[in-house]
């Protein structure tokens, strides 16, 4: 008889076994390649459970690429029956080297330590949580060097996604209990630090030869784990460093947030107390020169007994053949040592290198004959094996499935037997190495980088085209009707600001001068000008610089302006009359738009003075007739007064408001009357006050 096959795995023999599934050591058909296959019980394959968690491990392997993780090869399917294949390890767990006796050095304790906390860091990266780190998950190969790592990581059938969706129950308890973080026992949510906790337990575990929670019932180690301060390393390895001794202890606290950060910062921790130990081993380190010593026992010493719940090591009975293994998804260890059975193959599965302890997957009983129907005509191979022990090639098993499709048979073609089943000729088998995985996701990533690179094309080209647009919407010639919508909009705001639209003035007039409204356009380009230059006449400072007649005299009339508008007024007419006539300007200095636009601003200011101008002549006038009238009726009340020093009085203030009104109004034109008037009655009042001193006189 050939020997069992699973995909193009042909097994050679079982390294292990639990109560979901074994693992076997097995050949590739056509490389040669050892690897080691994980399989899922046969009886629990139909278990959606189950094979959720064991999927959930294959996914948790595909990206972690490590040389301290045990690798993932390829998975598949075969009958129905899950599996996959892992990197095959040469060499014992830790726990077994530590359970021989193995006693381990400080070096030894610290260069495992950084391998696994790298290891670590790497899953942690990739959002895993191991969940069940232990010395019987840690792999050490015979060859570190071939293996390319001291230690390897395996077994991820219960590690996690960060935040992800648990498929155990809130609050249930997975993991080996010796090796347990307080929050895991807890059954509360856990992080990144519950590895780093385990890690401290490893490496307590290897100095010390055992862990530091131990006791004979589940609940009690639990309970140690939860409450319990674990002993400090130093307490019974006296040569311990400090910087060692604190981060255990730091990695053994209970709350989460006293433990280091991260595996990196575990690492570079080690790696510090690494130099550390080198310098302080130097002169031992010189007389050994050969080499680190191996970790591996070769001794055949019996491991000592485990303890009753370290599920690590737990001893699994063999199922009597009546009665079906219950298997619980929250206690089950894949990978768990176990007892191997005793199992009775025949002489061929002997000369083939199965030996009596190994149990291999079973095979699908016979399949019923079915009856051929219109829409499906099943036609069973000839050679068929009817012995359900029987070795049946790969590329010839059937699936069984579960057919309960009125479209595919009627109730009179189902066997009434409940252990009947139901044959379909398409076999649900699939196979992926890693390595077609990888490709596969490369190919995804070449076509999602193509399909980038094509819509990035596709942006740019559109982006381009929609700035040429723009570009030639805003470059190209306007047409009048928009240039003179665009002017008219502008003017006919509150506040026109005339500077706005001055190209589009410019425009106008240059590339339409025969338009009907270049007129119009043309009294905008000159007010604008107009503006221009008045603006600049408030900002320009006369200085050293030779000034233009014109705006010299424009100046010397405007700075009259706060004394008198109306003097301002007379001056600004006087410089329009002077320079009216062009032949007045120079022409070197001035165009004759220049010319046109110095006689519009001139202009634009007498228009403004007069306003000013009128209202101080009003208000002129309506003041100095007041002062006028209240000057005469103090002098006419003085005259008739018979207290010469009342009268005397009045007189005096009648000449004071007299001789204010003639300062302050006496070069005003509009004034002119009332200050003749002013004069007049101060000459009179002057007369008489003459007159009566020489009255006086001759009196006396």
């Amino acid at each position: 008889m050939e020997a069992q096959q699973l995909g193009p795995y042909v097994l050679i023999k079982r390294l292990g076994r639990g109560g979901m599934g074994a693992v076997y050591e097995a050949e590739h058909q056509k490389t040669g390649e050892h690897v080691a296959v994980k399989v899922l019980a046969s009886h629990l394959a139909d278990d959606l459970g189950l094979k959720e968690r064991f999927d959930a491990e294959i996914q948790t392997l595909k990206p972690l690429r490590s040389p301290g993780i045990v690798q993932l090869i390829a998975y598949g399917e075969d009958d129905g029956q899950p599996y996959f294949a892992m990197e095959l390890v040469h060499g014992q767990s830790l726990e077994r080297i530590i359970r021989g006796g193995r006693i381990f050095t400080l070096e030894e304790v610290v260069g495992l330590s950084i391998e696994i906390a790298r290891s670590l860091k790497v899953a942690h990266d990739h959002g895993i949580i191991h969940r069940d780190l232990k010395p019987a998950n840690l792999l050490v190969p015979d060859d570190p060097h071939q293996a390319n790592a001291g230690v390897k990581l395996a077994d991820f059938g219960i590690a996690k996604l960060f935040g992800a969706t648990s498929q155990t129950a809130h609050g249930s308890i997975v993991g080996t209990a010796e090796f347990m973080a307080p929050e895991q026992a807890a059954g509360k949510p856990l992080d990144a630090r519950a590895d780093l906790y385990t890690l401290g337990l490893v490496m307590f575990t290897m100095i010390a030869g055992k862990p530091p929670f131990r006791g004979s019932q589940l609940t009690e180690i639990i309970t140690k784990q939860l409450r319990e301060a674990p002993p400090r390393v130093s307490s019974f390895y006296h040569d311990i460093p400090e910087e060692l001794d604190g981060l255990i202890d730091g990695l053994l606290a209970k709350d989460p947030a006293k433990r280091p950060a991260s595996a990196l910062a575990v690492g570079r921790r080690l790696t510090a107390i690494r130099d550390l130990l080198t310098k302080l081993k130097e002169p031992l380190q010189d007389s050994n020169a050969d080499g680190p010593p191996s970790l591996i026992i070769t001794s055949e010493a019996e491991s000592t007994a485990p303890t009753n719940h370290d599920r690590s090591s737990s001893l699994t009975k063999v199922t009597p053949e009546n009665k079906t293994p219950q298997a619980s998804p929250s206690s089950i260890d894949l990978l768990a040592e176990t007892k191997e059975g005793t199992h009775h193959v025949s002489s061929n599965a002997l000369e083939n290198g199965l030996d009596a302890t190994t149990e291999l997957p079973r095979l699908a009983p016979e399949p019923p004959k079915a009856t051929p129907s219109a829409e499906q005509n099943i036609e069973q191979p000839a050679d068929v094996p009817s012995a359900p022990g029987s070795y049946l090639p790969l590329e010839r098993r059937p699936t069984k499935q579960a057919v309960s499709s009125a479209n595919n048979r009627t109730a009179s073609d189902v066997n009434e037997d409940p252990n009947s089943t139901v044959v379909d000729t398409q076999p649900a088998r699939r196979f992926v190495t890693v390595e077609e995985f990888d490709r596969a996701a490369h190919q995804k990533n070449l076509r999602h980088r193509w399909q980038r690179i094509r819509i990035d094309t596709l942006v740019t080209a559109v982006t381009v085209l929609l700035v040429i647009g723009i570009a030639y919407w805003i470059i190209r010639p306007q047409t009048a009707d928009e240039l003179f919508q665009t002017i008219t909009l502008e003017t006919q705001k509150a506040q026109p600001d005339l500077r706005r639209i001055r190209l589009e003035i410019d425009q106008f007039l240059t590339r339409y001068p025969g338009d009907e409204r270049a007129a119009v356009v043309g009294s905008l380009q000159q007010q604008l000008r107009v503006n221009i230059l008045e603006a600049k006449m408030r900002r320009r400072v006369l200085g050293s610089r030779d000034v233009p007649a014109i705006e010299r005299d424009y100046r010397a009339a405007l700075a009259r302006e706060p004394e008198s508008p109306s003097a301002a007024l007379l001056a600004m007419q006087a410089v329009r009359t002077v320079y009216a006539k062009h032949r007045y300007l120079s022409t070197e200095d001035f165009t004759a738009e220049d010319k046109q636009t110095w006689l519009s601003l001139i202009e634009r200011q007498i228009t403004r003075l007069e306003q000013t101008a009128l209202k101080e002549r009003v208000e002129d006038l309506e003041r100095a007739e007041n002062v006028l009238d209240e000057a005469s009726q103090q002098y006419v009340e003085a005259i008739e007064s018979l207290d010469p020093e009342t009268a005397q009085r009045g007189i005096g203030q009648s000449r004071l408001l007299l001789q204010s009104v003639i300062e302050t109004y006496g070069d005003r034109p509009h004034t002119t009357e009332i200050v003749t008037a002013a004069k007049d009655l101060l000459k009179t009042i002057d007369t008489a006050k003459t007159d009566n001193s020489i009255t006086q006189g001759q009196q006396e």
